[in-house]
């Protein structure tokens, strides 16, 4: 992904070993032909369970301490987003964070 990724997927990995590789594997097709990333904020104990296989060229683990909940995970995951928000932040409020980006000036629309 030269120049970073266009856009960032957050997703909370709750009970990782029933969940990801099956929404690992769903996603890869489309994910590995596009400039995105996908950030998998799990919490530090599950992170062994977790295997990217396929997915490594795009994903990535944000580990979060202790037993966090899910808004928690999203927010690790968040700041740790790399996409470019550009000028895509329609329906956006002035500086609210999105996809790890600081959106200031961005208006309601």
């Amino acid at each position: 992904m030269t120049g970073g990724p266009a856009v960032s997927i957050v997703v909370a990995a709750v009970n990782p070993r029933q969940t990801m590789a099956r929404w690992l594997a769903a996603v890869t097709p489309q994910a590995a032909r596009q400039p995105i990333e996908v950030l998998v904020a799990a919490r530090a104990a599950d992170v062994p369970s977790i295997r990217l296989d396929g997915a490594a060229g795009f994903a990535r683990v944000v580990p979060v301490s202790g037993d966090a909940l899910v808004p928690v995970l999203w927010a690790a995951a968040i700041a740790a987003a790399r996409a470019d928000c550009g000028d895509h932040h329609h329906g956006v409020r002035a500086g609210s964070r999105v996809g790890g980006c600081h959106r200031r000036g961005a208006s309601r629309r």
